[in-house]
């Protein structure tokens, strides 16, 4: 016994209601034009549910038939000329091809794994960084004005480790490859804890030059005056001991220079507080104040 198959619609088999609205037509039929206009309707809709698809590229077709994209030549269907494959459609040359993975990259398309030097991109491990990016694989990193820089190199000379033993006259800076140098630091250039002192250009730190002591550095004060000699710039110190113009009363306390151009203070005796209910009896023992 035979196994029963799946019944399948056949196109050429009509249903009930278009079955009907023939027979109606056929019906109402008066002449061999409307016979004829109904039959060649009736071949059009099954020609129609049974067409093959167009074929695609590469596929064989007929030249009548036509392809799905192209055109059928020698019974093949290809692009036309000035086109080329893209997937399964055709394209002008010009055109990147997005289904290969092709981009633009000014006048002319490139692979996605080329990188874009018309838009500044350049190579980084296995893919290619934007304009102004860095490129980590590379082992770069990106300083604060936006520059990159590998990692042994430095974006500014402060991080620069210390070089030339702190010496003033002595700068550092970063060369042309980045990575960090000395120069000697300008003439005039501020040197030392004596402010009068300043580099001459050379690397040394040496009195500032002049000619009367107004051209030299600094400013004169209490304790100590600017003094031009040999052409070269000098502090004049006070004597150690030497009592301040300005002096506070009753703090058992005296102003004097240091002898090093500075101030300093020494008891006073005599710079007793006057009398008080809180100190009846004030006397100075050095720098200090005691009540009886």
């Amino acid at each position: 016994m035979r196994a029963s198959r799946p019944h399948r619609e056949d196109p050429r088999i009509m249903d009930a209601p278009r079955f009907d609205a023939i027979a109606r037509r056929l019906s109402q039929a008066r002449s061999r034009r409307a016979v004829l206009g109904l039959a060649l309707a009736m071949a059009f809709s099954w020609s129609q549910g049974t067409a093959a698809p167009r074929p695609g590229l590469g596929e064989r077709c007929k030249p009548k038939a036509g392809c799905a994209a192209g055109s059928c030549i020698n019974r093949t269907c290809v692009c036309g000329a000035g086109q080329r494959r893209c997937g399964s459609t055709c394209i002008a040359n010009g055109q990147c091809c997005n289904a290969d993975g092709e981009r633009r990259c000014g006048n002319s398309c490139i692979s996605g794994s080329t990188c874009c030097t018309d838009d500044g991109e350049r190579r980084c491990g296995n893919g290619c960084t934007k304009p102004g990016e860095c490129c980590h694989a590379d082992g770069e990193r990106q300083c604060s004005d936006g520059r990159c820089i590998a990692g042994d190199r430095y974006c500014s000379a402060r991080e620069c480790p210390p070089i030339g033993n702190g010496d003033p006259c002595i700068e550092v800076v970063l060369n042309q490859q980045g990575g960090c140098a000395t120069r000697d630091a300008a003439a005039g250039t501020p040197c030392g804890n004596d402010d009068i002192m300043s580099c001459d250009g050379a690397g040394t730190c040496v009195a500032a030059a002049c000619t009367s002591a107004s051209q030299c550095p600094g400013r004169d004060g209490e304790c100590k005056r600017r003094r031009c000699r040999n052409r070269r710039c000098e502090w004049v110190f006070d004597a150690h001991g030497t009592p301040l113009a300005q002096q506070t009363a009753g703090d058992c306390l005296l102003g004097v220079c240091d002898g090093a151009g500075g101030k300093t203070f020494i008891g006073d005796p005599s710079d007793v507080p006057g009398r008080s209910t809180a100190c009846p009896n004030p006397r100075c023992e050095g720098a200090e104040l005691l009540c009886t």
